[in-house]
């Protein structure tokens, strides 16, 4: 038995700390919210944490030997970045996997160091790669968390596509299927019922995959709406400098 019920893995640079990622915020929550539901959850980030008064226990993977992290817990949360050497051990050791579809291949094309590739060719060669891991990470995971309901269809359609789930068994699919928004869904971000409407708010935009969808155009009408309708909010757009990572 692990010191954990449920250990999720941080890939690569998805770090848990004062200046973290998407990625990485929407794994903390995750724990968090585990812990409020008495599970024993831990995050396991590529290096440590600068968190001094974090809730669940971060745990620093660089410290930590293949044979650490399979005993760490006895369900493991991954996404797509994950090392896929290091998941085909932990379903060989038993361990029962839920994997996290909020990245998808087709994003990984819009990342910067891929279009740095410049070659079409060398694109089209790590795409179809990216595509192969995640049709093995399917093959591998127990169930999957994906980001709303409506998702479940496209994980169905993956499924039948590559023949991991047949006439027989789709129907039973969605017991294996836990949709959960981005972030900002535990219960402690929940507003008091008897609150007032809330002004002067502040949203903080640091794009992700929204962008390559047009997502800047909606939150700027979203705030255009809100101020049209006299409530008092701004939206700040956050960039990544090579110095500090700030507001602008």
């Amino acid at each position: 038995m692990g010191e954990y019920d449920v250990a999720i893995l941080c890939a690569e640079h998805f770090q848990v700390g004062l200046f973290q990622n998407g990625a990485g915020y929407r794994y903390l929550e995750l724990a968090l919210t585990l812990r409020e539901f008495g599970v024993r959850a831990a995050v396991v980030c590529p290096g440590p944490t600068d968190f001094t008064d974090c809730p669940v226990p971060v745990l620093d993977q660089s410290t930590m030997s293949p044979e650490d992290i399979e005993q760490c817990a006895n369900v493991f949360v991954f996404c797509l970045l994950e090392d896929e050497k290091l998941v085909t051990r932990l379903k060989m050791g038993g361990k029962a996997l839920i994997y996290d579809s909020f990245l998808t291949p087709v994003e990984q094309l819009t990342f910067p160091r891929v279009q740095a590739m410049g070659d079409r060719s060398r694109i089209d060669a790590h795409f179809h790669d990216v595509v192969g891991k995640h049709n093995r990470f399917n093959a591998l995971a127990d169930d999957f968390i994906i980001g709303e309901p409506e998702e479940a269809l496209l994980k169905l359609g993956e499924l039948i596509s590559t023949f991991q789930v047949g006439w027989a068994d789709y129907g039973t699919l969605s017991g294996r299927l836990f949709p959960l928004p981005v972030i900002s869904y535990s219960m402690r971000h929940r507003p008091s019922t008897e609150a007032p409407p809330a002004t002067g708010a502040t949203f903080l935009w640091n794009g992700g995959l929204w962008n390559h969808y047009g997502g800047v155009d909606l939150i700027l009408d979203a705030v255009a709406d809100m101020r049209t309708d006299g409530r008092d909010v701004e939206c700040h757009f956050c960039i990544q400098t090579s110095e500090w990572p700030r507001t602008g």
